[in-house]
């Protein structure tokens, strides 16, 4: 494995990725390529900037689709304290930021109407306040499964020390 093979190319990316989401230090990612497993840390370094130029890329095609964005990132301080110090364990300072982008679905706010017109009380019906059809089996299904857990706790011997929880039942008006 230690000469170039074009087809391991993607499997030694696949799993060079795995090892830096699993947060592998240089010389544990030095001791897997030197067994051919991933791939070296100036080509780690290489892989994570094509990765970050693909994702600015990416993001700057979408805003140019969709311009509102919003931004946010949070920045966390850690330090670690090691019990036993030698030249190899010390205390580490660990510096880490995580960030993100989120797209809003309404690319453009001149598409959309912001006047709003109240209908009339007399069209508006109370069924349609109602569950009906899928909603409704999905609503009968999930009240089913809380009753029997209800029951399977009123059979517990633990459940003495619990109080009756109150059930509102909603009717349909006449």
């Amino acid at each position: 494995m230690n000469a170039r093979n074009e087809k391991l190319s993607a499997w030694h990316r696949l799993t060079t990725v795995v090892s830096i989401k699993g947060h592998f230090d240089n010389s544990a990612l030095t001791l897997f390529n030197r067994t051919g497993l991933t791939m070296s840390t100036s080509s780690k370094l290489r892989l994570l900037d094509e990765a970050g130029e693909m994702l600015e890329d990416n993001i700057a095609r979408s805003l140019r689709k969709n311009p509102l964005v919003k931004i946010t990132g949070d920045n966390l301080d850690i330090y670690v304290r090691t019990g036993h110090h030698s030249l190899d364990r010390h205390e580490k300072d660990l510096h880490m930021f995580a960030s993100n982008i989120i797209f809003s679905r309404i690319a453009q706010l001149e598409s959309f109407s912001t006047s709003f017109t109240m209908p009339s009380l007399g069209t508006l019906s109370p069924e349609k306040f109602f569950p009906n059809g899928h909603h409704r089996d999905t609503l009968t299904n999930t009240y089913c499964v809380l009753e029997e857990y209800w029951q399977s706790l009123k059979t517990s011997p633990g459940f003495k020390k619990c109080s009756q929880p109150t059930f509102i039942i909603f009717t349909k008006p006449r």
